[in-house]
């Protein structure tokens, strides 16, 4: 429970560009333990582990899609959205056919994007990073300021 509420707070109070981050990382964290179930002893563990942790994957990956400004990030933002595409498309195939080598790859891809995401997060100073959108207690954003 307090696990959860720290999460929730960490959340909340995030830029947007580490909320970009935290989605990078559960991604690959869920992509990891994908992997790790490829080995369990168990089939029905297996499977189950590869299937929840796959869709978990491709829940972050869909986040990270929804995120882009395609208006304002012009061609790297759809290049973007293309290899979001190709990621799902993959995890679809890696999930459906219990294939390791399709969720190896995506995590390689994803990786880099993460690395560089951060990268670019250092060169830009937390004060000139956009605000958090605020939120009410009852958890739906609010507009005024």
């Amino acid at each position: 429970m307090i696990a959860q509420q720290y999460e929730t707070q960490k959340v909340l109070s995030a830029s947007p560009m580490e909320l970009i981050l935290m989605l990078y990382d559960g991604a690959l964290r869920s992509l990891s333990q994908a992997l790790a179930a490829f080995d369990l002893a168990d089939d029905i563990e297996r499977m189950n582990g590869i299937h929840e942790q796959l869709l978990r994957a491709q829940d972050f990956i869909t986040e990270l899609a929804c995120s882009l400004d395609i208006e304002r990030g012009g061609e790297l933002a759809e290049q973007l959205n293309r290899l979001y595409e190709f990621m799902l498309h993959h995890l679809a195939v890696a999930n459906s056919e219990k294939q390791r080598k399709p969720v190896e790859d995506v995590k390689s891809m994803l990786t880099e994007l993460r690395n560089s995401w951060s990268q670019a997060m250092e060169r830009v100073p937390r004060e000139e990073q956009p605000e958090p959108v605020p939120v009410d207690r009852t958890g739906s954003f609010r507009i005024s300021g």
